[in-house]
């Protein structure tokens, strides 16, 4: 697993007494599929979000689409008075993908966990019959 974890693991056991993390508990590891293709081949399989049986859909949003709007509109407002500025980057903002992207949050994540709930039973499933034909040795790796 990449440094994060090891390092993260020594900033826990660092931890003053009152922000410690209970005993027992227990994390599940993962790597954004942005992040994944940069590590070693085997991160790909073992830490990637699309192959996780709980986290099918995790990759979504992880897009740099957005941060490339903002400086292309940035540039064009240097020359503007501070509120012609601050009014053209309000107009750009809410237009772009990330307004819409905020304002259709609540009802996007909603839809998705009834999405998650519904197929919840169907990657259970589909985790055994993986686990089936690999062997619980490599299976518990995923767990």
């Amino acid at each position: 697993m990449c440094q994060f974890w090891v390092n993260f693991l020594k900033r826990l056991l660092g931890m003053p007494d009152h922000l410690r993390l209970p005993d027992g508990v227990e994390f599940k590891r993962g790597i954004g599929l942005f992040h994944v293709h940069g590590h070693v081949k085997e991160c790909f399989a073992r830490y990637g979000p699309h192959l996780h049986p709980r986290c099918r859909n995790a990759r979504r949003g992880e897009s740099l689409k957005h941060l490339e709007l903002a400086e292309l509109y940035g540039s064009s407002a240097r020359a503007m008075s501070w509120f012609h500025r601050q009014e053209y980057l309000d107009a750009h903002m809410a237009d772009s993908n990330l307004g819409k992207k905020l304002i259709g949050m609540v009802l996007s994540i909603f839809r998705k966990w009834e999405n998650a709930v519904e197929q919840a039973a169907e990657s259970e499933e589909d985790f055994v019959s993986l686990c089936a034909s690999v062997g619980q040795q490599k299976c518990d790796l995923w767990d």
